[in-house]
C-alpha cells in the first residue's frame, strides 16, 4: 500500500489545482475565526474521504471489471452533473455572505451551514474522475476486494491531503489582506455562474 501514498503525494499539486478554486473562495470568504476555518477544513477533507472511499470500494468490488464502466465519457458524464451542483453551492454561499439584505438570502440563511457546504463540495471533489484518480483506480482493478479498494483510495487520499495543509493559514491571510473576503465572496459568485451554466448547464451541449 505504499504506492498508494506515495501515488497521491505526487499527484496531489494537480488535485490542488482542481480543487482550490472551490474551495480557497469559500475559506477565505468565511468567518476569520481559527476554530470556524479549521471546521470547514475538516468538513471538506471529510467529504473527499467519503468520496473516495465509495468509489474505492466500488472499484474493488467489481475489480478487473471497472475498466469496461470507467473511461472518459464516464469522467465526462458525472462531471457534468456534479459541477452544477457544486456552482449552486458556491454561487447561493456567494449572494448570502454578500448580500445578506435580500429576502432570498436571508430565507437561505435559516438553511445555511459553512461546515456543510464545505462538506458536499469535499463530497463533489471526492468523486471526480481526474487522471490521479484513474491512476489509483487502475490499481484498484486487481484488487477484487471491497475492502480492498477502500483501503487503496483511503492510503491515495491520505497523499493528496497533504497537499491541502496550506489552507489552515486561510485566517492568517485574512487578517494580512483586510479586503480579501470580500473578494473572495465576489469570486465564488463568478466560480458559481461559471460552474452552473459554463461547466454544466452549456457543457451538456
Amino acid at each position: 500500500m505504499t504506492d498508494a501514498f506515495i501515488l497521491g503525494l505526487s499527484t496531489g499539486l494537480y488535485c490542488v489545482s482542481t480543487c482550490f478554486p472551490l474551495i480557497l473562495p469559500y475559506t477565505l470568504a468565511a468567518s476569520s475565526e481559527k476554530h470556524k476555518n479549521f471546521k470547514i477544513f475538516i468538513s471538506f477533507l471529510s467529504g473527499r474521504l467519503a468520496g473516495y472511499i465509495a468509489v474505492g470500494m466500488i472499484l474493488g468490488a467489481l475489480g478487473a471489471f471497472s475498466s469496461s464502466y470507467l473511461d472518459p465519457h464516464t469522467s465526462i458524464q458525472l462531471k457534468r452533473i456534479s459541477y452544477p451542483i457544486a456552482g449552486v453551492v458556491l454561487l447561493a454561499g456567494g449572494l448570502k455572505l454578500s448580500m445578506p439584505e435580500l429576502k432570498i438570502c436571508k430565507l437561505y440563511s435559516r438553511f445555511y451551514k459553512s461546515d456543510i457546504n464545505a462538506l458536499l463540495l469535499g463530497l463533489i471533489t471526492g468523486l471526480s474522475l481526474c487522471p490521479p484518480f484513474f491512476a489509483a483506480a487502475a490499481r484498484v482493478f486487481g484488487e477484487q476486494s471491497t475492502l480492498g479498494g477502500a483501503l487503496y483510495f483511503f492510503i491515495f487520499y491520505l497523499g493528496t491531503s497533504i497537499w491541502f495543509l496550506p489552507l489552515l493559514g486561510v485566517p492568517a491571510i485574512k487578517r494580512v489582506v483586510k479586503p480579501i473576503q470580500l473578494i473572495s465572496r465576489t469570486a465564488m459568485i463568478l466560480i458559481g455562474i461559471y460552474y452552473l451554466v459554463f461547466m454544466g448547464i452549456l457543457g451538456a451541449f
